[in-house]
């Protein structure tokens, strides 16, 4: 028999897919009383030429701005899920790195049950253009994985979310 999990991973990347796993994670951990780890794996941009930066970010740590910006990206992200679930213990994090690898050693490293990831949906050759983040992650996950699909119309229609669709 398979147990429950008692703590949850939504990996995250701001857009609206990912708002819908978060929000999908923040149900069931809610509803089978586990804990919900929220975490944005962020890739430090490669140059292959200097960079200039402006005026204002001379003399400052250029990683540390970026986690600074993120942390409070991420608390406005979740903010909504924190409201809406005040008993829901969540805790977030902000990584940098490869985001399949960095995910799958966040379920390892702090014993996560299920992983929970939004999906936009591609199909064909964008899907494989583009590469698959849930594709990966499924593969090689250490737990069970949720994969959430993008919202229909109406489900968007009803929670009064925006919808991806053109």
């Amino acid at each position: 028999m398979t147990q429950l999990p008692t703590r949850i991973l939504a990996a995250i990347d701001y857009d609206e897919a990912s708002r819908h796993a978060l929000q999908a994670s923040a149900e069931l951990a809610d509803a089978l009383g586990a804990s919900l780890d929220v975490l944005y794996v962020w890739a430090a941009p490669f140059a292959t030429s200097p960079i200039t930066a402006p005026e204002a970010t001379l003399g400052h740590n250029l990683f540390a701005m970026v986690r600074e910006q993120s942390a409070e990206q991420m608390q406005r992200f979740i903010a909504p899920i924190t409201a809406a679930y005040g008993e829901l213990p969540v805790q977030w994090f902000i990584e940098s790195g490869q985001p399949v690898q960095r995910i799958v050693e966040h379920a390892e490293q702090r014993g996560c049950d299920w992983i929970a990831l939004g999906t936009h949906g591609r199909t064909g050759p964008s899907r494989w253009l583009l590469g698959s983040v849930a594709q990966q992650v499924l593969r090689h996950a250490p737990c069970s994985v949720l994969i959430v699909p993008p919202p229909t119309d109406a489900h968007a229609a009803s929670t009064g979310a925006a919808s991806s669709k053109a």
